[in-house]
Formats: structure tokens, sequence, C-alpha cells
């Protein structure tokens, strides 16, 4: 966003870079935040803005914005994938349709399978019980969170 600044008028704020443009103008603050590798790490998080109304001022003065038309950039034509309809909604014939879907691995589907037969209570034929990492609840006789592990799985296989 810098690059489309106008330098001299951002000068005549008294900003002439980012950083103190961000000393002036963010209210940065760091938390702490449990991240996927299961450890707790500090980030610095942006909680909103400072002298709002002289960013605004800034925004709409300095901004040297251009359409792509005013640049004048060719767009390409745009496709979007995968095809069901015409340009107007209108359903395509079946020999004109572009489908993008993969076809799943072997494995993919052994482990889908599988994910399947543990959710819907076949639990005891899947490969997912008998790893040992989900034994039955004494009460129910079912595996804690049957659902939420076959989910899981089938989330790991795609």
């Amino acid at each position: 966003m810098m690059s489309h600044f106008d330098y001299d008028g951002l000068a005549e704020f008294g900003v002439h870079n980012l950083a103190q443009f961000c000393k002036v103008f963010i209210d940065e603050t760091s938390e702490t935040v449990w991240t996927a590798t299961g450890k707790f790490d500090i980030r610095y998080v942006i909680r909103g803005y400072n002298n709002v109304p002289v960013l605004q001022t800034i925004l709409f003065r300095s901004i040297n914005y251009k359409t792509g038309e005013e640049a004048n950039i060719q767009r390409p034509q745009k496709i979007v994938l995968p095809l069901y309809n015409d340009d107007k909604g209108i359903p395509l014939a079946k020999q004109f349709i572009i489908e993008t879907k993969l076809p799943e691995t072997k494995e993919q589907s052994r482990w889908l399978k599988d994910a399947y037969m543990f959710a819907s209570g076949a639990f005891k034929e899947s490969e997912i019980y008998q790893t040992g990492l989900y034994p039955l609840n004494d009460k129910t006789k079912k595996p804690d969170g049957q659902v939420l592990v076959a989910l899981n799985v089938a989330r790991v296989a795609t």
C-alpha cells in the first residue's frame, strides 16, 4: 500500500518512512497465542488505528490510485472452473461441462472408507480402532468423540 503514496504529501504530515507511519497511525500490541505446533508464541497484532481523521485525510489526499483501464492494463478473459453453466446461467450440455475434481488415490479411498466405518458404528472393523489410540468408553461401549475422530482422519486423508 505504501508504494501508492505520494511521499512529498506524507512529508508534509511529518511521515518519512514506514516505521514512522506505523508508530503514528497503528495501535499495535503483543498477544500470546497458541500456535499450530502446540506452543505458546508472542505475536504482534494491530488492535486499531490512531489519529484516524488525519489518516483518512492522508489516504484521500495522497494515494495515487488508477483503475486498470486508466493504466492501460490488458486484462485476460475470466474463466471460472468448474464450468457447469454458460454466462447466462443456463446449464451446459454434458459434453461442454468442465470438471475439476481430482480422483482420490487408493490410500485416500481406504482412509475415507475407514473413517466412514468408524463414524457409522462399525468401528471394531476399522483400522482406526485397531490402532488402540481410541479405546472404548466403559459406559457406552463406543469410542469417545467417534465422529470427531473420523472427521479428523478424513481431513488428513484429503
